[in-house]
């Protein structure tokens, strides 16, 4: 049996599969780079496998319909209330961190009134940072992260 398969460079591909042994096929891919050889299931075993897909870590600041938000806007006195969702990730040995400019609110007893709740899910996570009695100092940037590469910031507004 002979498949070519075209990537952008147009190389062509022979497969040829040899016989059974022990229960699997073997295959041999040979490709201008050489013969590499690979065990696969019977064709018939694969539909049970489970569905895999290397899917990247998603996070995102919300609004309620689960839509991404880019600017918030708030009255003095009033509470910010941020939702972050996390995908595709297990948070087993994650932490979510809520950063206002370049300060991490998790931990920050000085100013007060800060509180996050975090709902650990089968797919991710879901974050919700307060904020109560803001003024004009609490607007900025707000980034919900879960890691230096995984993480989402939005523009908060205070007017008056």
């Amino acid at each position: 049996v002979q498949f070519r398969h075209y990537q952008s460079t147009h190389q062509s591909r022979a497969i040829r599969t040899i016989p059974y042994q022990s229960q699997a096929n073997i295959t041999t891919l040979e490709t201008t780079e050489g013969p590499y050889i690979y065990n696969f299931l019977p064709l018939f075993l694969l539909s049970f496998l489970p569905h895999w897909t290397n899917t990247a870590p998603e996070v995102a600041i919300v609004d309620e319909e689960g839509a991404p938000l880019y600017d918030k806007y708030y009255e003095v006195g009033s509470t910010i209330k941020l939702m972050c969702k996390i995908r595709h990730i297990s948070m087993l040995r994650s932490v979510v961190y809520w950063i206002h400019n370049e300060n991490i609110l998790n931990h920050d007893t000085t100013r007060g009134g800060i509180s996050v709740k975090t709902n650990l899910t089968s797919i991710g996570a879901n974050s919700t940072l307060f904020v109560a009695k803001v003024n004009r100092h609490d607007s900025g940037t707000y980034t919900c992260s879960i890691g230096p590469n995984q993480h989402y910031s939005i523009s908060v507004h205070v007017l008056n």
